[in-house]
């Protein structure tokens, strides 16, 4: 059953409210499940993963002291 344009509203403001505490952990368990290309195509974020699993290339830019390789990024 759909929900009314208000019922939707509603729970988009929820979703909002929420959103930046559950991300992380979503797209952690989508990438562990191999399904983050999913995950991400189902929110118009497709183009941030290469459909074979790999990240586009591209730079990365640390901005203050890393504790990373440069090799690990």
């Amino acid at each position: 059953m759909a929900l009314s344009q208000y019922e939707l509203m509603d729970l988009c403001d929820a979703v909002e409210a929420r959103i930046a505490d559950a991300i992380v952990p979503a797209i952690m368990r989508a990438n562990r499940a191999d399904e983050l290309n999913d995950l991400l195509e189902l929110l118009g974020m497709g183009d941030l993963v290469a459909q074979d699993g790999r990240r586009p290339r591209g730079k990365i830019i640390v901005l203050g002291a890393s504790e990373v390789k440069e090799r690990k990024l």
